[in-house]
Formats: C-alpha cells, structure tokens, sequence
C-alpha cells in the first residue's frame, strides 16, 4: 500500500539567497529581480529505507543530487527558497509548493508540484539524495541540475535546459538533456542523447550511444561498440574497444584506437583517423582525410578535399576530386580515383588501378598489375617486382614514364602522336590495327603505353 513519508518542515524568513537555476514567474509588468527583497526557505527532510530497491524523482527549477551509499545514514532533504516582493507573497507561494514523497512497496518517489502564481516570485527547488548504493534511480528535471554518482543499479535521467552528470555507476545508464553539458564517467553501457550541448563519455564498460548537435561530442575508453551522432558539432572518439560508427556535419570528426570496424561519415569537415583494428569507411567533402595505420581494407570517399592514408592491412577504394590523393603503404590492391588533383602512390603490394585528370600521377609498387589514366597530365610510374604480368598506362599533353625491374623482359608496345619514344628494354614495332602481342609467348610481361603530344621513356632500373 501506498504511505507518505513522514518529514520535518522548517519555514523561515531570511536573506536573500540566489541560484542560476531559479524559475522567474514572468519579466513583465514593469518589475525585475532586484524587486525580489522578500525570502522564504523551506527545508523538508526524511530517512530512506536500507532495502529500497527504486527511486523516482521529478523536480523543477533547481538541483538534483543523488549518490549511493553502501553504508551510513540514507536520506533526502528538499531545500526550497521562493523570493518575492512581499513577505506574504512568498510565504504563501512557500506553502501551495509541495515536494510530495510516496512509498509503494520498495519503490521511493519524490514530487515537486509548484502553484500558478501571477505575483512576480522567484523559484529554486533542491534535492539532495543519499540513497543506498543498489538502488536503480528515474530523475526528471527542468530547467536545473542533475548530478548522480555511486549507484549500482540503472540510472535514467531527463532533464530539459540543464547541465546532466553521471558518474561512477555499474548499472546501465540512459540520459537525455539539452542546452547544457551531458558528462558520464565510470559507467555502464549508456545511451546519450543531447540538443544543442556537449556530450562526454569517458570509461564505459559496454556500448556506446551518443547524439547531439551543434556542440562537441567526445567518447573516451568505451568497452565495446559505439554509435555517435552530431550535427553542425566535432566528434572526438578514442579508445573505442569495438567497433565505430560516427556521423557529423561543418565540424572535424577525428579518431584514435578504435579495436573493431570504424565508419566515418562528414559532410564539410576534416576527418582524421589514426589506428582502427579492422575496417575503415569514411566520407566527408570540402575538407581533408586522413587516415593511418588500418588494419583491414579502405574505402575511402571526398568531394573537392585532400586525401592521405599511410598503412592499410588490405585492399584500398579511395576516390576524391579537385586535391591531391596520397596513399602509402597498401598490403593489397588499390583503385584510387581522382579528379583535376595528383595522384601518389606508393608501397602498395597488389595491383593498382589509377585515374585523374590535369595533374600529376606518380604510382610505385610491387603489385602484378597496374592500370593507370591520365589526362593532360604526367605519369610516372615503378614497377617493382619480377612478377610483373601487365601494365597499361595512357596520357596526353605531358610525359609517361615507366620503371621497370632490370632483370624484367617484357612486351612492350609504346606509340605517341607527337613526340620521342625512348626505351631501356625492346619496342615492339607492329603497324596499327595489328596485334602486338601476337606473337609473344604466354606468361610474358605484356606492357602498353600511350600517350599524345608527350613523351614515353622506359627505364631499366
């Protein structure tokens, strides 16, 4: 059966008291707060039973705190302070504000009701909570503060126009707030939700899910996969033991020690990635991407912005326009596509396959195959190991050059319109329409060149 607890009531009139979560009735009506003279405090205060299992609290205009205890006295105290211009009017708006406190079997709630006064008042409510540390809590608040701390049991808490921290609990926590800060430390796995305030997630034993906007979301040492969401803010994400799954807009999204998969999303911001274990998808426009140490394949995507990737375990897909692409270090094959930027490749051990347009185009590696499409642009190319199968490299309006292994003895055919072939190794010299490679024997290295107004050199290095 439901009960009230008993409590003990002090009210009493004393100076003035203020706090940057007080409610104002109205700013209307010629009046302001220094007209606010007359105080009057509430204190109402009662004990907790050792066994409770569940607490709710609903306040407003003020604080919430509540912290676990395993031992010592439990117990919740509500300091009410209401201003107004007269004594009569405080006191009376003091008395129709009730801090409601109800059992129903080993479940606490607290309740803050607050009369509808047209007097200019001023309100703040404050709880202050010791409960015992098992206990699994529900806050709701608006427009104040909730601090909740030491707890082993789940955590949910609401607040609206007010800072949310959380810390130092083993249960799950979920938490939602807006234009304020969202903190959590020390806790189990969260789910974070924010409008218009920073959110930080540091240590969380399990997954991870955090959204915001238009402010900064950070997420340090998460036990398993997170989920990050911002608009028009940064995401800072390190140490993420599983996988990582970020979005954001007009802000950088960097990350760092990520021990799974990481997809990467941005519209008009840097990227920047330094160690993901497995996996890397990003895609952002009109900024920068970079990316180091990945320890699977790439998929990579920017729109008018610089790429750069140093060390990928597997296969890279890498694809910009209008800046420059640099890739080093590719244990696999490699597609990289760019539009009017240069193109530099180097260390990459499978086949490649390259493209840009008016600029430069440098390509190294001991791949078997390479593929290479300039326009108006420069290519230079070494090809590195004995394996070699086949090259096919065309441009115009600039040079083509081709390193090739010493030891190599390949088919070559090489034709421009407009300038000088000069070649280390053998030409073939077939007329057009025929087939080069007619004659060669199968397995040897077949490598085709051509370009219009500009040069084909072939090296022997």
């Amino acid at each position: 059966m439901k009960r009230l607890l008993r409590f003990i009531v002090a009210v009493c009139v004393v100076a003035a008291m203020t706090g940057c979560n007080s409610h104002f009735s109205s700013f209307f009506g010629g009046w302001s707060d220094a007209d606010l003279t007359a105080v009057t405090d509430v204190i109402q205060t009662a004990g907790i039973p050792a066994d409770l299992k569940g607490l709710t609290v609903d306040n407003r205009f003020g604080t919430i705190h509540i912290t676990g205890t395993d031992h010592g006295t439990t117990s919740w105290t509500w300091r009410l302070t209401v201003r107004a211009r007269s004594d009569s009017v405080a006191q009376q708006i003091a008395s129709n504000t009730i801090c409601k406190a109800e059992v129903d079997g080993d479940h606490l709630s607290l309740a803050v009701s607050l009369p509808d006064s047209k007097e200019p008042h001023s309100i703040q409510s404050n709880l202050e909570i010791t409960a015992p540390k098992s206990i699994a809590v529900q806050a709701e608040n608006r427009f104040g503060i909730i601090i909740i701390a030491d707890l082993a049991g789940k955590v949910e808490a609401t607040n609206e126009n007010g800072r949310l921290e959380i810390r130092n609990i083993t249960g799950s926590v979920q938490a939602r707030t807006s234009f304020d800060t969202l903190s959590v430390s020390n806790t189990g796995p969260a789910t974070l939700k924010d409008q218009n305030g920073d959110i930080r997630a540091v240590v969380v034993a399990g997954p991870l899910e955090a959204d915001t906007s238009f402010a900064s979301l950070v997420a340090e040492d998460i036990q398993g996969p997170a989920s990050l969401a911002n608009q028009n803010g940064e995401i800072k994400a390190e140490s993420i033991h599983g996988a990582l799954d970020a979005t954001t807009s007009f802000d950088s999204l960097t990350a760092e020690d990520i021990g799974g998969t990481a997809t990467l999303r941005d519209q008009n911001g840097r990227i920047e990635v330094t160690g993901i274990g497995g996996a890397l998808e990003a895609k952002t426009s009109f900024d920068s991407l970079v990316a180091r140490d990945i320890g699977g394949p790439v998929h990579l995507r920017d729109q008018n912005g610089s790429i750069k990737i140093v060390q990928a375990g597997g296969n890279a897909d890498i694809e910009t326009s209008f800046a420059s692409l640099n890739v080093e270090g590719i244990q696999g094959n490699a597609i990289l596509v760019n539009q009017n930027g240069d193109v530099k490749a180097s260390g990459i051990t499978g086949s490649v396959e390259a493209a840009t347009s008016f600029a430069t185009m440098e390509v190294k590696g001991g791949g078997p195959k390479f593929v290479c499409h300039n326009q108006n642009g420069a290519i230079r190319l070494w090809a590195t190991s004995a394996g070699l199968t086949n090259i096919e490299a065309n441009t115009s309006f600039d040079t083509l050059d081709v390193h090739l292994p010493a030891a190599l003895k390949p088919a070559i055919q090489a034709r421009t319109t407009f300038a000088d072939v000069e070649s280390d190794f053998p030409v073939l010299m077939k007329r057009p329409g025929e087939n080069p490679f007619a004659d060669v024997s199968p397995g040897t290295p077949r490598i085709t060149l051509q370009n219009q107004d500009g040069k084909i050199t072939v090296l022997r290095d």
